[in-house]
Formats: C-alpha cells, structure tokens, sequence
C-alpha cells in the first residue's frame, strides 16, 4: 500500500501535509507515537474511512477512493480502538460479521464462512464466549471479540489501533503471537504505545510526531534514547537481558531517579 503527498488537516489544523508513505507487504508494521501524533489518523487514511484533501492512497495501485466498502472491506480489515458491541448479538454472530464482505444481500454465510468464524473465536481465546450476549462479557473480552472478527475476515491486510490496551498480559501475548503468525501471508499495520512489544513483534516500526515521520526502519535502529527522548521529552533507561541478549526500554520515573532516602530529604 502507497500513500502519495496526502495533505488532511482537522479542524483547520494540518496534520499531514504533503505525506508519502509506502507500507511493507507481508511484514508487521508498528505505528508510534505520542497522544495527537496522527497515528489513528493514519491508519483511517489507509483504510479510506476519512479521504485526504490533497493527494492519493493506493492498494495494489488502485486508488482507495475508486473502490466500494465492500471492496475495501475484501482488502483490509480494521480492528479500532474502542470496539462498540452492537445490540445483544451473540459473540459469534458479532464475529460473523466479518464474513459480510463476501455475501450478497440476504445470502446465509456457507460451511467455508462458518468454519472461519469458528477458528477466529479460537484464536482470539473467545470460543467459549461463542453463545453470549456481547453486552454481557467484559471489555477485554470484547476487544478480543473484535480481534476475531478481523480474523474471520481474512482479509491480506489488518490494521489494528492499539489492538491490546485492554488486555491482561496473557491475552496480549495470545493475540500477538497469534498475529505474528499471520505474516508473511498477511501483512498487519498496529499502532502501539508499548515501545516493549512493538521491539518485540514488528518487524519495522514507524515514528510519528504531528504528523511528520520522524523515523522508519528496524525497531533496533528506531526505538533509541536518541529517537524517543526529544519525542516523548522524558529519560529512557536501556535493560538488556542475560539469556536472550535483548534489549528493553524504561521510562526514567522519578521512583528510580533517586533513592527512598534521598526522596525524603
């Protein structure tokens, strides 16, 4: 996918102006930046839920704005923020509706449609929700709902904002091993704010600040002190671990800026 000096700006601000961006196929790519950087912003932009003032985005060439939702929706699929749950549709038929694309009109989903909605819940941890009213489960229950919808829909394409904030670590592992998986066949854009996992899973990273790209490339090369501490305007500690010769990064809080006897003084 291609994005080609795309201007958009919101509420008279510019976000983006003259933006040119070409996104890895087959690969993982994680968006991050600070609150207000234009990450949702960007992922929108790809899908063709918001059109650009200026410039083109393109799938395959083809420009977004030429193509149906059900067309796109064939393409790409989009896991949001907040997940709203429609009505008390049970979690499988919520799940199921990432078959939609592929129906037309008021034609029932086939044995195909059926057993992909089934593994999509199992991946996501939710299969034994499949019967519940999704208004009665939790919000990370919820969120892992929306997760298997994207899965059912099998599209080449998944994008992901903030796919795992409100998931204990167990199913954020879950999810993004999962995810990981899913490349090189599928090609998965997350934006993220955990600077940890995104070291961990993706294999480019992508640095946004108001709308400028401030930095691409491997998350080793990208995710520095060098690169994050103007951005974030805060200190950043390096771990590196013993067995797996990784290497982490913390913020510097005031807890481990000084001693408790110094914080006393």
């Amino acid at each position: 996918m291609e994005m080609r000096n795309v201007s958009f700006s919101y509420h008279g601000n510019d976000l983006f102006k003259d933006f040119s961006l070409n996104l890895p196929q087959g690969r993982w790519l994680a968006v991050l930046g600070p609150n207000g950087s234009g990450k949702s912003t960007l992922l929108k932009l790809f899908l063709g839920l918001i059109q650009p003032q200026k410039g083109e985005v393109l799938f395959l060439g083809e420009n977004l704005q030429g193509m149906s939702p059900r067309e796109r929706s064939q393409r790409m699929a989009y896991v949001p923020q907040q997940f709203l749950a429609p009505f008390e549709f049970t979690v499988q038929d919520v799940v199921a509706m990432g078959r939609a694309p592929y129906l037309k009109g008021f034609q029932e989903p086939s044995g195909r449609d059926w057993h992909l909605v089934e593994d999509a819940l199992a991946r996501a941890g939710v299969l034994h929700l499949k019967d519940q009213p999704i208004t009665k489960i939790s919000g990370g229950e919820v969120q892992r709902c929306a997760v298997a919808r994207a899965f059912a829909q099998d599209t080449p394409w998944i994008f992901l904002d903030e796919p795992v904030n409100h998931l204990d670590v167990r199913h954020q592992v879950a999810i993004l091993d999962d995810l990981k998986r899913a490349t090189p066949e599928k090609s998965v854009v997350a934006v993220m704010h955990d600077l940890n996992l995104a070291r961990d899973y993706a294999d480019e990273v992508l640095v946004l600040s108001k709308g400028t790209l401030l930095a691409k490339g491997a998350p080793k090369d990208c995710l520095t002190p060098e690169v994050l501490e103007p951005l974030y305007q805060m200190k950043f500690l390096i771990a590196r671990t013993l067995e797996e010769e990784k290497q982490y990064l913390f913020p510097k809080t005031q807890a481990v800026q000084s001693t408790p006897h110094e914080r006393k003084q």
